[in-house]
């Protein structure tokens, strides 16, 4: 009997994308309207992309071949505060 693992897909907000790859978030809205990073919306008025999809555009347009040394998505609590 084989497992099968299900590849849940990883879907951010633009502010999360631009944080994720160092852009701006004009940047990844006009990167959305130029259709060069697919997005969609679950509700009305929130946008969301596939993580995989910025992961790969970010790769291509800088040349390198892996994601290290990224931001994480992941918010830091404020120390001290």
């Amino acid at each position: 009997m084989t497992a099968k693992k299900s590849m849940a897909r990883k879907y951010v907000t633009i502010a999360e994308a631009a944080e994720y790859s160092g852009l701006s978030v004009g940047t990844i809205r006009n990167l959305v309207a130029m259709q060069d990073l697919s997005s969609f919306r679950p509700v009305p008025g929130r946008i969301v992309l596939d993580l995989e999809d910025i992961e790969r555009f970010v790769r291509r347009s800088r040349g390198k071949s892996s994601t290290r040394g990224r931001r994480s998505i992941v918010k830091r609590k404020r120390r001290g505060k």
